[in-house]
Formats: structure tokens, C-alpha cells, sequence
């Protein structure tokens, strides 16, 4: 972090009134710089050679006084100097005894003070001293706070164990944490792998007397009793050999208060850290077995009703104090701590939302501006942000505050430690919410091009928690700003975004920018098959969304010159000019275009049902999958279809059984897959209605009102009365009701309650008449 402030030299008298008064504050072996420029303190700034001061509020206090208040003062490049050193002073502006506990330069800075007789807020100066501050845990004697936990990620061994008791704990190397007992297979701060650890707390002898201490763990640990070793785990050995409190040793405990320091390493990823003991004066120390004839006796092995692991309550504990301003002369510091708020799971892979906000900013001034820099290609403004990082590899973000003249930048390290709420992809409210993660990351890119650092990953997690019909808005920033990026995708998963594009262009209120990309998209494919598509597409769009069939048809005849029925996306099209008739009102000749179309000998099969997989996630589930699956424009080749109509009914019928299903279970991807089948095996269904209804309720599902209204307002005018023509007319005046057609809508649902009053369309028509509200 750097601090830039309005400055003014201290004269050498003023220096030497700076160092008179720590000194007269208790605090020594401080080296002041002369020439340090500063701004101006303010009038309440009670040690001018302070860059930084924090307000800390006692929000617990210690269980007894020598235990103390722990804080942590927020780091990240914001505290000054080299060899930051805190003076702790109270209310009224005496100083406090304190003693240091850790510095992470990246994390913050942590101490220990006395807490204060009137309980009211504490200050905290910081100034550059002279030498490396603190001391290392061993010199800790004014104070017996706890538990605190000392750790560094190495290959693990005792010496490096005892030398977190004996070194300094500064530097990014040494992890540090208040934890309330020496008890986990985790630790709390760092990383689970070869690491070495120290435990340092205090604990009051209540009862003293002849105790017992023992330790399980997964590889080597020492328990330490005021400095004198109490027993030692060898290295090597398996957890299992402890597990009946065995690896142990009786000591005897006088009264007071006593150090206790536990030393831990794991040589493997594997971690068990368990400190117990029994207490003095149990009556039944030992189990008592019955031996081979019966007969009880006292064993060795230790009782377990009063043996098991320290409790919390069984230590010294610590106070705890809540930094609620933080400040230069110049303004206010940036703090912030990145928080892991959710993930999911594509692919193997942790995808993790983390969550970034300005802390203390309603202490802020008013005009105080914030960015902030989550990665080399991510931005923001303002006092929050968002930002999605796939795995769990280490992360950098840095916040700058700016108020007039005055910058302060905090730097942070951090990787996602604890698990907090896993989203399900099964959901579609979670997936929802990634995608909104998603569209903040895109709009955040410092790039012009957002997904230019995209991984491939990246790209399968997104298409994981992608939809038919939704996530358009996102789409669409992708491919209108990185379009390049997209093209380099594997076919499927750019095809499989190129039909969600399609969507997107298709609620535009200036239809000729989808005209554009859809030709472009058609000039950039190079797959034959997606051409044809593309045509398709385009021909849909001039049919449906500009009205104009002579273009669709213009577009279509090219490829109504040669016979290619092997080829799914000619079928489309042949389908398509039959839909070009229909629409025109030509019924006749769109019948025969379905019945030509429908003795093709094309090679089309009925895909086999499947379950919804267990995880959208599953990638092996999902290569497994049936046909069904397919990316667009591919098709199973299967040997010619029979003519009989007795199976082509089961067939169509079995068509419907599955879209009915998947329709149900809102797999939308997978009801586009079946359309997309049953209109080419069965384009004569257009007609009979059972298939344009289908069509129309997944537009509707997928929100294209206007195109399915278009649909069924032509299948009511070309067919006569049957047996769907009630239920298309009820979709039909749903979609005018979404679109606020007021009269269109009104006609409608009058024709409905007066020529079909004994169905149940009817009752559906006077409901939404009541209801509407063309606003």
C-alpha cells in the first residue's frame, strides 16, 4: 500500500519532542526519522509520528486480566514504515501494556494489551521503529493470552515446530490464529499439506495435583509443560496408535497458571492435531476389564468418560477487540478482507464466489472514491465487488481509496480456505445467481475483450450452469465483445452458446443488428452442416421477427435445388419452406411441402429417454449420454425409418411421452433436442396441432412470446376445428396477454367465452381478462 499525504518537515526540535513524548508514553527503542513528512495531524493525534491509527472496541473480555485483548490490525501495505510498532493508548490518552504477537506485511499485524479499567474504546498509533517487531513466541511473558496458533507450509519436521516458538513470527511465511483449542485435522489459517504448527496457551490448574497429558496426530507432536517436555509423539507413526489416549504421561501439576505448548508436523497432507488430558483426583482413572474367567480388573488403558480432549472453556482466554476506524493524518485507510461466500462444483473443479467491500466506509469522508483490482484482468468501482475464481490457487486483490489528494492502497493475499454454501447446478435460482457472477466478472474485464484470459474450464463451467432461455444479457456481451475469444472454442461448446445467442438477438428492439451477426456468424462457420443452420436461422428471423416470407423463402431456395436427406439441417429447411406457406396463409401447398418432406428416406432415429443426470457437473455422466444430447447439426445415422403408420404413431407418440417429461422436469435444452427431431420426422404434425402446441409451450417456457404467437394466430387460421385447437388458442391469448396486445388480446379471449363456453379455455380466458393490465 502507499499513502500519499500533504506533508511538512519536522524540524530537529520537533523530532526531539516526538521521541520525548513516546517516551513519556512507555515506549522505547523507537527510531524517529527527522525528515519523515507528514500532514498535519489532527487536533486529537496524540502521537504526531504515527501514520496510522486504528479505534478498536473491546467487544469481549479476557477470563482473567493477565489473558489480555487480542487484535488484529489490518496490514496489506497500509501500516508505515519497515518495523511497524503499535502504541496502545486508552481513553483518556494513558498507555497500555501490550506485547506483539505476529506481522504478515500481506495480512495484519497482531497484538495483545491490557484491557482497559473504563472499558471504553482503545487507540492504536503505529510507528516505523527501529527494530523487527515482535518478538517471538517464547518471549511472550507480561501476558498469558491463548490459544494462538503459529504455522508454516514446509515439509514438516519438529525443528521446524520449534522454531515457530523461538523465531520471530514475521514475514508472509508464518501463519497465525486465535483458535479455542488444540483440536483439528484442518488447520485453521494456511493450507492442509506438509506444514509444521505451534500451539501456544496458557491453562489455570483449578485442581492440582498428579495429571495426565496426552497426544494423538497423524505424524510427529511434543507437548510441552511450562518449558519441561511432557511426552513426545514419534515421527512416523500411524494415528491409530494413539487412539486409545495411550501416547501420553502423567505429570504433576502445581497450582496457578501454567505455559503449555504443543509442537505438531505432518511430513503428508494428512493432519490430526488432539491435545487431552485427565484431570487429578478421578476415582476410576483406568478402565476395569473382566479377564479371561470374568474376573474384573484395573487395566491400562485410561477411562474415557474422563479422559478425552481439552475444552475450550479448560484455557486462558483471550479478549477480543473489533477495529471500527482506520486512518492516516491525510484520510482514511483502505481495509477490506475478501469473503468466500458460495461455490459450486463443474467439472471437478471449485468455481468460488467471493465477495469484496470497503470496511469502515461509513467512517469514510463523503466523496471518497474506491477501485478496486481483483487479478490482472478485473476491475471494479465502488465500495463492493464481486468476482468468480475457478479453483482453489492463491488470489490477489488490492482496493484504493482516493479523498482529494490523499491514496491508500491495500494490498491482500488469499486463497479460499473453509467451505461455506454449496450451490446445487440442479437449481435454477443458483444457477441464475452465477450467472449474474458471471455477467459482473465480464463487465468488469479491464480488457476490452472480457474473456481473452478465459480457460477452457472457465467456458465448461459456464455452459454447466447455462440454459435455454436464459442468461441471454451475458451471452450477448460475450459474443459482441469477444467474439474472437468464442471462435476458438471446440465446436460443441461454441454451438451450444450460439444457440443461446440466437435468443438473445431475437428480443432485440432493432431487429437489423440480428440480421448482421446472424450473416456473420454464417461467413465466420466453417462446418458445412452449421451453414446450412445458419441459413435456417436466418430464414426464421425474416419469417418470424420481420414478416417478411418472400426474404425467408429467398434465402431457403438455394437449397431447395438439391435432394440432401442425410443431412439434418436440410431437413430443417425444407421443413421451413413449408412453414413459409403456412404462415402466408398458403395451407395447401405447405401440406405438400410436410408430405414430401416426410417421404424422404432420411435417417433420423427416435432417441432413447434418459434420466436428467444426477449432476449437471458430471462430465462422464454427460459423454455417456445418448444421442439425444447431440450438439446441433449432427445426427445419428440409423437405417431408414418403416412407412407403417401403426409405427410411426408409436413413434410420435413416444415423442411426445418424451418431450411431456423433459418439458416437466424443465430440461429445456433436451425439449429443443426432441423438437428439433419430431418436426423432421413428423412435419404433417404441424397441421394436426399435438406438435404445434408442443412448439409453442417451449417458446413460451423459453420467453419468445411473440414467435409463438405467431405460430399458433396460423395454425387457428389454417386448420378447422380439433382436438388441439382450444388449448393452441389458450397459449395463443396467453402470449398477446404477455405482449400487452390489448385488442388482439380482448378479440381473443371473447371468441373463446362465447363460441367455446363449455370448455375450459373458457374459464382460462375470463380469469386473464380480469387480470389484465395493459401498464
Amino acid at each position: 500500500m502507499e499513502t500519499s499525504h500533504c506533508g511538512r518537515k519536522q524540524s530537529r526540535t520537533s523530532a526531539r519532542r516526538i521521541v520525548y513524548a513516546l517516551c513519556l508514553l512507555g515506549v522505547h527503542s523507537l527510531y524517529v526519522d527527522a525528515t519523515t513528512c507528514l500532514a498535519a495531524p489532527a487536533d486529537d493525534w496524540r502521537v504526531p509520528a504515527s501514520r496510522a491509527r486504528f479505534t478498536l472496541v473491546i467487544k469481549s473480555g479476557p477470563s482473567f486480566s493477565s489473558a489480555g485483548v487480542i487484535a488484529i490490525l489490518p496490514d496489506g501495505g497500509i501500516l508505515p514504515g519497515r518495523n511497524p510498532r503499535p502504541v496502545v493508548l486508552d481513553s483518556e490518552g494513558h498507555g497500555l501494556k501490550h506485547a506483539g504477537l505476529w506481522h504478515n506485511p500481506e495480512q495484519g499485524l497482531a497484538l495483545v494489551f491490557e484491557a482497559p479499567t473504563d472499558g471504553q474504546p482503545v487507540t492504536v498509533y503505529v510507528v516505523d521503529g527501529k527494530a523487527p517487531y515482535p518478538g517471538p513466541p517464547s518471549a511472550i511473558t507480561d501476558f498469558t493470552p491463548g490459544v494462538l496458533f503459529y504455522g508454516r507450509d514446509d515439509r514438516g519436521s519438529l525443528q521446524s515446530a520449534y522454531g515457530l516458538a523461538t523465531s520471530r513470527p514475521i514475514g508472509p511465511q508464518v501463519d497465525f490464529a486465535v483458535v479455542s483449542q488444540i483440536f483439528d485435522r484442518d488447520p485453521p489459517v494456511g493450507r492442509l499439506g506438509q506444514n509444521s504448527t505451534y500451539y501456544l496457551g496458557w491453562i489455570p490448574a483449578a485442581r492440582p495435583g498428579r495429571t495426565y497429558f496426552y497426544t494423538i496426530s497423524q505424524a510427529g507432536s511434543e507437548i510441552r509443560l511450562d518449558g519441561t517436555p511432557v511426552h513426545a509423539w514419534p515421527a512416523g507413526q500411524a494415528r491409530a496408535a494413539g487412539a486409545g489416549a495411550t501416547e501420553g504421561k502423567w505429570m504433576d501439576v502445581s497450582e496457578g497458571t501454567h505455559r503449555l505448548e504443543y509442537f505438531q508436523f505432518n511430513p503428508t497432507p494428512a493432519r490430526e492435531v488432539h491435545l487431552g488430558w485427565q484431570l487429578p483426583g478421578a476415582e476410576k482413572p483406568y478402565q476395569v476389564l473382566n479377564d479371561a474367567s470374568g474376573v474384573p480388573h484395573k487395566s491400562k488403558y485410561l477411562n474415557r468418560d474422563i479422559t478425552g480432549p481439552m475444552q475450550a472453556h479448560q484455557f486462558a482466554r483471550s479478549g477480543h477487540a473489533e477495529v471500527t476506524k482506520a486512518e492516516s493524518p491525510a484520510g482514511p485507510l483502505a481495509v477490506f478482507e475478501p469473503t468466500w461466500r458460495s461455490y459450486m462444483q463443474p467439472y471437478g473443479r471449485l468455481l468460488c464466489d467471493f465477495s469484496f467491500k470497503a470496511d469502515l466506509a461509513e467512517t469514510h469522508p463523503k466523496g471518497a472514491t474506491y477501485h478496486w483490482q481483483l487479478g490482472r484482468a478485473h476491475a471494479a468501482d465502488g465500495p463492493s465487488a464481486t468476482r468468480l475464481y475457478l479453483g482453489r490457487d492463491d488470489q490477489v486483490a488490492s482496493l484504493t481509496i482516493r479523498h482529494g489528494d490523499h491514496v491508500s492502497t491495500c494490498m491482500r493475499r488469499f486463497f479460499p480456505k473453509h467451505l461455506p454454501r454449496l450451490w446445487s447446478m440442479m437449481d435454477a435460482n443458483s444457477r441464475s445467481e452465477y450467472r449474474k457472477r458471471f455477467l459482473a466478472d465480464a463487465k468488469n474485464a479491464t480488457s476490452e475483450r472480457p474473456a481473452s484470459t478465459w480457460t477452457a474450464e472457465r467456458w465448461q463451467a459456464l455452459r454447466s450452469i447455462s440454459e435455454i432461455g436464459r442468461g441471454q444479457t451475458l451471452v450477448y456481451l460475450l459474443f459482441t465483445k469477444s467474439h474472437e475469444d468464442i471462435l476458438k472454442l471446440d465446436h460443441d461448446t461454441r454451438w451450444y452458446f450460439e444457440e443461446i445467442f440466437i435468443d438473445a438477438l431475437s428480443r432485440l428492439d432493432d431487429l437489423s443488428i440480428a440480421t448482421t451477426w446472424i450473416k456473420k456468424l454464417e461467413a465466420a462457420e466453417r462446418d458445412r452442416e452449421r451453414k446450412i443452420f445458419w441459413k435456417v436461422q436466418l430464414a426464421d428471423h425474416y419469417l418470424y421477427a420481420l414478416s417478411r416470407p418472400q426474404l425467408a423463402r429467398k434465402t431457403l431456395s438455394p437449397l431447395n435445388a438439391t435432394q440432401r436427406p442425410e443431412s439434418a439441417e436440410w431437413m430443417h429447411a425444407m421443413v421451413r419452406i413449408g412453414d413459409i406457406d403456412l404462415l402466408s396463409g398458403d395451407v395447401d401447398r405447405a401440406r405438400e411441402q410436410y408430405v414430401w418432406v416426410s417421404r424422404l428416406p432420411h435417417r433420423k432415429r427416435l432417441p432413447a429417454a434418459r434420466p436428467k443426470p444426477l449432476a449437471r457437473e458430471d462430465a462422464e455422466a454427460e459423454a455417456q449420454a445418448p444421442e439425444a444430447t447431440r450438439a446441433p447439426g449432427r445426427l445419428p445415422r440409423t437405417p431408414a425409418r418403416s412407412l407403417d403408420w401403426r409405427t410411426e404413431t408409436v413413434r410420435e407418440g413416444t415423442l411426445y411421452k418424451n418431450f411431456r417429461k423433459l418439458m416437466d422436469d424443465g430440461d429445456l435444452e433436451l425439449v429443443r433436442e426432441i423438437l428439433e427431431l419430431w418436426e423432421v420426422e413428423f412435419p404433417l404434425s404441424r397441421l394436426d396441432g399435438e406438435y404445434t402446441v408442443a412448439h409453442a409451450e417451449y417458446l413460451v417456457a423459453t420467453r419468445r412470446y411473440a414467435r409463438a404467437q405467431q405460430i399458433l394466430e396460423s395454425y387457428r387460421k389454417a386448420v378447422g376445428m380439433t382436438l388441439y385447437l382450444t388449448k393452441a388458442m389458450e397459449m395463443e391469448l396467453r402470449c398477446l396477454y404477455h405482449l400487452k396486445r390489448t385488442d388482439e388480446f380482448k378479440d381473443l379471449a371473447r371468441e373463446l367465452i362465447d363460441n367455446f363456453a363449455a370448455y375450459p379455455e373458457s374459464e382460462t380466458a375470463r380469469s386473464l381478462l380480469k387480470s389484465y393490465d395493459p401498464r
